[in-house]
């Protein structure tokens, strides 16, 4: 099953909602895991969004201290003087910038939609999403650093119209923040779209949606489990290969607020110091052991002292 879980900015209201995550002190599943450091405790708070027919008005906003914010890859028009030749071309978003935007607002339509169809994508729009999500990526610490509010979801493994549910009932980056635990294909119908749609967003909004990786994000899984198929089915090989390129560049946990240590799977008895998750190098393959294996593999048992070899044949 999915997680879904909101850490939220310091100093929340007594009254605000408190969800525990999972204990013991490690949380973990296939839908990701939660550690809590000595600094807090493996509660998330959510704090209560605005009541029916409140006012979400600029006044209403300043008044309350809040901050609209604004997308990261807003088109800039330039303003021309009366001094200014008319024939000076406007300054406008970069051209890759656009056609991503089109290509997500068109997998954002299918929100709400009866039907579950497949969207359709041309490669070359994927390839172009697949470019600079890389990019963006290997721009990016292997453990990543958020500061609250930010909502931490799970396991999404093909389930599109599932995810277009989460941002229809908690919003849309860049106006939330999400942190997404791995093991967005396989198994479900829509794998390409999930993707492509969190890829997109990422290349977007960099600053408000973070992606780790999951078991899941590797050749030798998706082979098993469905995500080569359909890829090949729709497109080729070729595309298949691509996005295992980006997936073996995905950062692999993250800490939100200096409390909260995320990661898909579970703890190492190699992770004496948070430091050597930084000095994995990509891109790379998930190994078959040792630390970045067991940050993707390993599963928390509340009845287990130390660290006992897997019944999965993988990691503890």
């Amino acid at each position: 099953m999915s997680a879904f879980a909101t850490a939220p900015a310091a100093g929340p209201t007594d009254d605000a909602l408190v969800s525990v995550v999972r204990t013991p002190l490690l949380s973990s599943s296939s839908s990701g895991s939660c550690l809590t450091t000595p600094k807090g405790t493996m509660a998330t708070r959510t704090t209560p969004g605005p009541t029916p027919g409140s006012s979400t008005s600029d006044e209403a906003l300043a008044a309350s201290g809040s901050v609209r914010r604004q997308p990261l890859a807003k088109p800039v028009r330039a303003v021309l003087s009366s001094d200014d030749d008319e024939d000076t071309p406007a300054i406008s978003e970069p051209p890759h910038i656009t056609r991503i935007r089109a290509l997500v607002t068109k997998l954002l339509r299918s929100k709400g939609a009866r039907t579950q169809k497949q969207v359709t994508m041309k490669e070359d729009e994927i390839k172009l999403v697949l470019q600079h999500v890389r990019d963006v990526l290997m721009s990016e610490p292997m453990h990543l650093r958020i500061e609250p509010d930010v909502r931490i979801c799970g396991d999404i493994h093909g389930q599109y119209y599932d995810l277009l549910r989460i941002f229809e009932r908690c919003g849309e980056p860049p106006n939330k923040r999400y942190l997404f635990l791995g093991d967005y294909v396989d198994r479900g119908r829509h794998s390409p779209e999930t993707m492509v749609l969190l890829f997109g967003l990422k290349v977007l909004y960099p600053k408000d949606i973070h992606l780790l990786r999951g078991n899941h994000e590797c050749a030798s899984i998706n082979k098993m489990y469905g995500f080569y198929d359909d890829v090949k089915r729709r497109y080729n090989v070729r595309l298949f290969k691509a996005f295992v390129g980006v997936f073996d560049c995905m950062p692999v946990a993250a800490s939100v607020g200096e409390k909260i240590l995320c990661m898909h799977g579970g703890l190492s008895p190699e992770l004496d110091d948070l430091a050597k998750i930084d000095q994995i190098e990509r891109p790379l393959d998930v190994p078959e052991q040792g630390l970045l294996c067991d940050l993707l593999w390993a599963d928390p048992d509340e009845g287990v002292e130390g660290f006992l070899e897997s019944d999965r044949g993988v990691s503890y």
